[in-house]
């Protein structure tokens, strides 16, 4: 145990003190400072007079330390002697100094030609194990950093050693282990230390179990009571922000939030006043909910949608202004229902005026069209009888001709107006055939129908039917517009007309 100067007692002897007298006594040379101590008695730099057994453990270490050389000679004598072997001691004697060398696979191979021969020979199962570690002496053995116990060798050196190589080799395990565990804790120690800067309620819990996991090292167990306080801390922190929040859900969970912390300053108490007040904002905020849906509602133009918003209202008569808010709904209603009704006089208004409008528009195109009518009808009926008193008692006549490739033909027309229905007919025409044959016939036609279309005469004769099927001609028309009179066949081209005169 190390005790600082400082603090050090009456019943506390620094061990250098002891070893200086020790010194001059065995002639014991190495140490030139009180504090300069060898690291088999390190720990024992200061010890407790009172203690019974102080004196013996002084002289124990002193004793290890000034015998230590010797014991690297007379390790193999020893063993040789007291396993009673003595074909083995050169072998092992060639182990040792090839650990020496640091041949550690020669080492290796001579150790098992040791065990062929002596099968327990703890010696044997040392120099393995040390050559497995890569120790040149005994003394390397605890500079590794990690446990011995679980190799084969280390088990059968302390199963078939004598007692002073097995409390030697427990001893080198027991300062391995402990060095294990201080880097162990070590590890766990500084990855605490990282999560204890974060400023969060959950990492400064997770660093106190952490600290709470090597208790024991250095200040863990102070470090994980002070991580807890500030993880309460932390926590008080969040849950008192949340309690500022006014929403029912925030005050729900700071509530929970002072829970997790009971018992911590005021949690308790506070954790009941959210949990209160919670309640009431749950009220208000369901009534606001309404209230702020109703308004919604009231800012339509649809009446449904209004009356909707009354009976919202109306669920909340006392909260806010929802009474006036009543009144103001009824109202647009009443706004609404007199837009529409003037709408609708206005509709109908407007279907009356634009019917009246399609009426007077149709009608007057009626009347035009009448108007059109009768005095169409009346110059027609003025330009006929004109006609006819013109036409009446006079006769025209004319000849007509047409060529082509089969014949040569030449009539001669004679049209006397009877009256203004009918005329008399006299036609004389004369056909040259391609063939030769000429034919000259005359023809009377009495009391032909006649009719005026436009100023022009049509007649209602059919040649074919009444002269014979050698013409196939179209009835001819007289037009006697423009103060002269033409008489022609429609279906045949303007060659086909003739000029006639009136008499």
């Amino acid at each position: 145990m190390t005790v600082p100067r400082e603090q050090a007692t009456a019943n506390y002897v620094p061990a250098a003190a002891v070893i200086r007298r020790w010194r001059a006594l065995s002639g014991f040379t190495g140490c030139k400072g009180p504090y300069e101590l060898p690291e088999e008695f390190a720990h024992l730099q200061a010890q407790d007079m009172s203690k019974i057994g102080f004196i013996n453990d002084v002289v124990r270490g002193i004793t290890k330390v000034v015998n230590k050389d010797e014991q690297k000679t007379t390790v193999v004598k020893e063993t040789v002697v007291a396993n009673g072997n003595s074909s083995v001691a050169p072998l092992l004697e060639r182990v040792f100094m090839f650990l020496e060398d640091g041949d550690f696979k020669s080492a290796d191979e001579y150790c098992e030609k040791v065990l062929d021969l002596d099968p327990k020979n703890a010696q044997a199962y040392l120099g393995k194990l040390m050559a497995g570690l890569s120790a040149k002496t005994k003394e390397e053995i605890p500079q590794r950093d990690f446990p011995i116990e679980k190799r084969v060798n280390y088990q059968k050196a302390i199963r078939f050693g004598d007692q002073a190589l097995v409390e030697e080799l427990t001893r080198y395990n027991d300062i391995l282990r402990k060095k294990a565990h201080d880097a162990e804790c070590r590890s766990i120690y500084d990855e605490a230390k990282k999560l204890a800067k974060e400023l969060t309620a959950q990492s400064q819990l997770r660093a106190s179990d952490e600290f709470m996991k090597i208790a024991e090292y250095h200040d863990s167990k102070d470090r994980a009571n002070a991580c807890r306080i500030k993880a309460k801390e932390i926590a008080y922190d969040v849950a008192d922000k949340l309690a500022k929040e006014l929403t029912s859900q925030s005050q729900l969970r700071a509530s929970d939030e002072f829970m997790k912390i009971t018992g911590y300053r005021d949690s308790d108490v506070r954790a009941k006043e959210c949990i209160a007040k919670s309640k009431e904002l749950d009220v208000i905020e369901r009534k606001d909910t309404i209230y702020y849906k109703a308004l919604d509602d009231m800012k339509k133009d649809d009446i449904s949608r209004i009356e909707d918003a009354i009976r919202k209202f109306k669920t909340i008569i006392e909260w806010k202004d929802s009474e006036n808010k009543i009144a103001e709904c009824n109202k647009k209603i009443a706004n609404i229902k007199d837009q529409q009704e003037q709408k609708r006089i206005a509709a109908v208004k407007a279907a009356k005026e634009k019917k009246n409008k399609i009426i007077i528009t149709i009608s007057s195109i009626l009347i035009i069209v009448l108007a059109l009518i009768i005095i169409l009808s009346v110059v027609g009926a003025s330009m006929r009888n004109n006609m006819r008193e013109t036409l009446s008692g006079k006769t025209v006549s004319g000849t007509y001709s047409y060529y082509c490739k089969y014949f040569d033909t030449r009539d001669t027309y004679i049209i006397y107006f009877v009256d203004e229905n009918y005329c008399n007919i006299t036609v004389h025409y004369t056909t040259d055939n391609t063939s030769g044959k000429d034919y000259n016939e005359r023809k009377e036609f009495k009391n032909v129908p006649y009719e005026i279309t436009g100023g022009v005469f049509g007649l209602k004769f059919n040649w074919d039917k009444d002269i014979g099927p050698y013409h196939s001609v179209e009835p001819f028309e007289i037009d006697v517009s423009g103060g002269s009179i033409r008489m022609y066949t429609p279906n045949f081209n303007s060659g086909t007309s003739m000029i006639m005169s009136k008499k």
